[in-house]
């Protein structure tokens, strides 16, 4: 519930983000200004377009990501390991590829997220009306490729922060002594 809560308060940033990425020059160039930009010319929804794919996204992404995580280290400990530990290069490089194995079960999700905040700016048509249609359309017009687009710098992005996070993560349970199960 707190991911929820904070992928929702911080969402707006995300847009502007992506709004400030794309459409630099009609939006001022600053947060401050393309906040005040949108909200006036769109309303204050139009900062949370595409909320609803990043919502649904966490719980399965989240799942996925630590599910392939605890079975590739247990497959690990149990038939190549002689101290039952993984070096912190095996954590990183295992929570890595559960990053990667995550970003791509949850990427079409991401690509709709993306088409939904920057549809119906200047020059943007709006073009789906929520999420499945967006899924759909992507699909049908571009094929099941195009919701793929973007896919290796996301995961590229997600390695080095996952593979550090899993590191953290194994390094806080020996420090609190909790084992796995």
């Amino acid at each position: 519930m707190a991911g929820v809560v904070a992928a929702a308060s911080a969402y707006p940033l995300e847009t502007l983000k992506s709004v400030l990425t794309v459409e630099r020059r009609q939006y001022g160039g600053s947060i401050i200004v393309s906040f005040v930009a949108i909200c006036k010319d769109e309303g204050v929804f139009a900062l949370y377009r595409g909320l609803a794919p990043t919502l649904i996204a966490m719980m399965p992404y989240v799942g996925v990501e630590f599910c392939v995580y605890e079975t590739i280290k247990e497959l690990l400990v149990k038939h190549y390991c002689a101290t039952n530990s993984l070096s912190t290069i095996q954590t990183m490089l295992i929570g890595a590829a559960a990053g990667a194995v995550a970003q791509t079960s949850c990427h079409p999700l991401d690509v709709v997220r993306k088409r939904l905040q920057l549809q119906g700016l200047p020059g943007r048509p709006t073009q789906y009306s929520n999420m499945l249609d967006a899924l759909a359309c992507i699909a049908r017009v571009e094929g099941v490729r195009g919701l793929y687009k973007g896919l290796a710098p996301a995961c590229l992005a997600t390695l080095p922060s996952t593979g550090s996070s899993y590191v953290v993560y194994e390094a806080l349970k020996a420090v609190l002594g909790v084992a796995s199960r």
